[in-house]
Order: structure tokens, then C-alpha cells, then sequence
């Protein structure tokens, strides 16, 4: 949907330096920008870049925007106001609403008038859809299941019997939400499956990555609260709970009862063990295993870096003997303490 600078530097809070009436109709990067087109730039080392920008429009820093011929809007934050220009300039596309043909939906379900459920969708009995929710084509949504007003759900989603998700949430293709927790007791060489009887908790503005698993509680609820972000193919196990606005990328993975708290960000291929809990404000880098409680905010990585192959052999070899190595110089430490006496 085009709109003039004017509107949109109003809508993101910027200063406009440039003509008030260019009217842009789209996002785009620095490289391909064309004269309708916005784009935005974050980093000085960019700046070559932009010497031959032909954006319409460029959202930069106080810092940069000299920098730049043409029209600019200036913002404290380049990246926050890039994102409410793009919600502005692409909108959710909006669905017809109603019933498809094809959809089966359950005599005790209520739906609101409002809402869309695409084609070969299953609603159960005592499910309740909300106003201007969208269900993509051939979701699952469980028997007194509560989905909260203006949340989409993409494509081939599952949503399990008893779980409520809040209002203005975004579901991607593939997710399941609701799957039994992984509860199996030992009986010999065997193992007994205990029943899962929670529910998965999903509060407001949350956005639910493609293909991720969000498993309900054993016995109290798996909580996902208000503004958390969860990327592709994440695993969040039963009885976890994610605090207000976390984020957590790709492939990671949460283990059962663990706790975490606000504005974490939680990078990709991590692993948190089970029954632990970090606090509010972490920071934890790609591939690291969190094994531990963290107490205290800041930035915490156990990740090891790819390198050359014949390098990384030795230093992997080093480290296996790191332990002898370290007990050693503690001898000769003690030893060399001894001539100087």
C-alpha cells in the first residue's frame, strides 16, 4: 500500500529531510532499491553503498544522513523504524472471511462471524475462534481449544485439545502446539508413558515460527508469555515457560520445566537443560549448551568456532590432555617452589 514520506516519517517518529510528497509503494535493500522503493542503513561501513543508492527514501542515523543524496528519514533507531514502515507499506494480507466449503467444523464449536477458516480445516467440539482470526488450509485445532481475537494461523498447523493462544499472534506453517511432553517411566528394561494432562498457555503478540514444537505440560501448563519470538524449528519441552519478549532463533531447543526469563535472547542450535532457570535480560550464543542456572544478566557463550581442519585436529588433541597438562605444571609449580626455598 503506497504512502507518501510525510505519512510515513509521522508513523515512525522520524525527521524527513526531502520532499514531502514522494509517495513510496515498497521495502527493498540498499543494492536494488529503485525510485519507489525504501531501504535503511544501519552501519557506517555501508556508506560506500550509498553513494549509489537509488532509493526513493533512506532511514538513517543523525550520524549518516549527510551521507546520503536524496531523501532521508532520520531516526534515533533505523531498525525500528524500517520495521513500522514495512508493516505500513505490506500489510497481513486479509482473507475473505467465512467457512470453506471444505472445512469440517465441529457442532459445538463457536466461530466468530468475523473470523476465516480455510479450506480443509478440522474445528472440534467446544473450540472457540475469535474475532478476525484467520486459519490457513488444513490446520487442526482441538476440542476446547480458545484461539484469541486477530491471530493468523498459516498452513497445516496443529493445535491440541485444551490450549488457548492469545490475541494478535502469528502461527507458521507446521508448527504443533500441544503434543504430548516426552514422560516415560522406567518399568524394567522398558518404559511407561505418563499421561500429559497440562495444556500449552500462548499469551498475547506472539509470533510461533515454521515446523517449531511447543509440547503441553505434564501436569501444569508450558507457558509462552506475551511478546515472545520463536524462530523455525525450535523445541520448547513440557512444562517450560518463556518470559515476556524472549526471543529465541532457530534450532534451539528448551528441556522440560527449564525457565526463562525476560528479554532474553536465546541464538541458534542452543540447548537448555531441563529443570533449570535463566533470568531476566540473557544473552546466549549460537550452539551453546546452557547446563546450568544463570543468576545474573549478560552475554554467555560455550560455543566453539569452526577453523581449519589440521588446526582444530591438535588443538582438540591438546584439549583431551588438557587435565594432565594442567596437573603437571601444578607439580612444577610445587617443585620450583621448593629449590627457591
Amino acid at each position: 500500500m503506497p504512502y507518501d514520506l510525510r505519512y510515513l516519517a509521522n508513523l515512525c517518529g522520524a525527521e524527513l529531510r526531502g520532499d514531502p510528497d514522494k509517495v513510496i509503494s515498497e521495502i527493498s535493500s540498499m543494492e536494488s532499491a529503485s525510485e519507489d522503493q525504501i531501504t535503511f542503513l544501519l552501519d557506517s561501513k555501508y556508506l560506500k553503498q550509498v553513494k549509489d543508492i537509488r532509493a526513493g527514501a533512506v532511514i538513517v542515523n543523525e550520524k549518516n544522513a549527510d551521507a546520503v543524496n536524496g531523501n532521508v528519514l532520520i531516526s534515533k533507531n533505523p531498525h525500528l523504524a524500517f520495521a513500522k514502515v514495512a508493516q505500513a507499506l505490506h500489510p497481513p494480507v486479509q482473507e475473505a472471511k467465512g467457512i470453506a466449503a471444505s472445512a469440517v467444523v465441529a457442532a459445538g464449536a463457536r466461530v466468530a462471524s468475523s473470523a476465516r477458516i480455510g479450506p480443509n480445516v478440522t474445528v472440534e467440539t467446544g473450540a472457540i475462534i475469535g474475532e478476525n482470526v484467520q486459519i490457513g488450509a488444513g490446520c487442526f485445532i482441538g476440542a476446547d481449544v480458545v484461539i484469541g481475537s486477530g491471530t493468523r494461523i498459516r498452513p497445516n498447523v496443529v493445535i491440541e485439545n485444551r490450549c488457548e493462544i492469545g490475541t494478535n499472534c502469528l502461527i507458521q506453517p507446521g508448527a504443533v502446539i500441544g503434543g504430548d511432553g516426552f514422560g516415560f517411566a522406567r518399568n524394567g528394561d522398558a518404559w511407561e508413558k505418563i499421561p500429559q494432562v497440562g495444556r500449552v498457555i500462548i499469551k498475547d503478540n506472539v509470533e510461533i515460527g515454521a515446523n517449531t514444537t511447543i509440547d503441553r505440560g505434564a501436569i501444569t501448563d508450558t507457558i509462552i508469555h506475551q511478546g515472545v519470538k520463536i524462530d523455525n524449528l525450535v523445541m520448547i519441552a513440557h512444562n517450560v515457560e518463556i518470559g515476556e519478549n524472549t526471543a529465541i532463533a532457530a534450532l534451539a531447543g528448551v528441556a522440560g520445566s527449564a525457565t526463562v526469563g525476560k528479554r532474553c535472547s536465546i541464538g541458534g542450535q542452543v540447548g537448555i537443560f531441563g529443570h533449570i532457570s535463566l533470568t531476566d535480560d540473557v544473552v546466549v550464543a549460537a550452539t551453546s549448551l546452557v547446563r546450568r542456572s544463570i543468576k545474573e544478566p549478560g552475554v554467555y557463550s560455550a560455543s566453539v568456532y569452526a577453523d581449519r581442519l589440521d588446526k582444530w585436529q591438535r588443538n582438540h588433541a591438546r584439549l583431551a590432555e588438557l587435565d594432565s597438562l594442567v596437573r603437571r605444571l601444578i607439580h612444577l609449580e610445587k617443585e620450583c617452589s621448593k629449590d627457591k626455598e
